[in-house]
């Protein structure tokens, strides 16, 4: 009997863990990555990464890896994304950058495409440039 509610309060930590990680990931633009990261949950890693990628236009795509760690409580966060553009017209230019989700440092899917297309983004009154 101990062993069964047990297990049915890990699989409702688990769910309450899960939607928390559906929140942050749409915050930084990411939408319908919900059973990509609940398989990556159910494998138990330390650490788990899920690839997007997202058409900007017929030429130029953002390939993402998601990133989540587990930590000493056995709760996975959302630990960052890596950003990585490709351009046809520009096949040999080759950019990326780590985008960390800790406090401050957010940056959206879309702001990062405008960082790494060089342009400026302004965040809490200021003005941000990669």
């Amino acid at each position: 009997m101990a062993a069964r509610i047990a297990v049915k309060q890990n699989n409702r930590r688990m769910e309450d863990n899960g939607q928390a990680l559906q929140q942050q990931v749409r915050r930084a633009g990411f939408t319908g990555l919900s059973s990509k990261i609940e398989e990556g949950m159910k494998q138990g890693q330390q650490q788990f990464s899920v690839p997007v990628f997202r058409y900007v236009n017929e030429k130029e795509r953002l390939d993402y890896q998601l990133f989540f760690i587990k930590d000493h409580f056995g709760q996975y966060r959302f630990d960052g994304y890596k950003a990585n553009p490709y351009n046809q017209s520009k096949p040999g230019e080759k950019r990326q950058q780590y985008f960390g989700m800790e406090k401050g440092g957010r940056v959206n899917m879309a702001e990062a495409y405008n960082l790494l297309s060089g342009r400026f983004i302004k965040r809490e009154d200021k003005w941000m440039q990669l």
